[in-house]
C-alpha cells in the first residue's frame, strides 16, 4: 500500500512541476569520437546564430572532461562536423561545409 501511495505522490508531483526535459535546449556538443587509446574525445560544438545552428567547431577534450581545446579556426564561418580518429590515433579528420 505504501508503494502505491509513493507512486501516486510522484505522479502528482510530475504533473505539477514544469518539465525540464521537454523545454531544455539540446546540447551544443554533438558527434563524439573516442581516440584509439581512449584518452581523448573529439566532438563538434554547435554555435547558434538564430533559429538554426549555422556554425560548428571541432574540439578535443580529455576523457576526464579537462583540457578542452578548439582545433578549428574560431572566426571561420564554416560548419565543421563528424570528427573521426585514424586507427592509430595520430590523425583526426572531420567534415567541412562552407556557407
Amino acid at each position: 500500500m505504501l508503494r502505491i501511495a509513493v507512486v501516486a505522490l510522484l505522479l502528482a508531483l510530475s504533473l505539477l512541476l514544469p518539465s525540464t526535459s521537454a523545454a531544455a535546449k539540446p546540447s551544443p556538443d554533438v558527434d563524439p569520437a573516442w581516440s584509439a587509446d581512449g584518452k581523448d574525445i573529439a566532438f563538434a560544438r554547435l554555435r547558434s546564430e538564430g533559429p538554426v545552428d549555422t556554425r560548428a567547431s571541432i574540439r578535443i577534450v580529455g576523457r576526464d572532461g579537462r583540457g578542452a581545446r578548439q582545433i578549428t579556426p574560431g572566426s571561420d564561418p564554416s560548419f565543421f562536423s563528424r570528427p573521426a580518429w585514424s586507427p592509430d590515433g595520430v590523425w583526426l579528420s572531420f567534415q567541412v561545409s562552407a556557407r
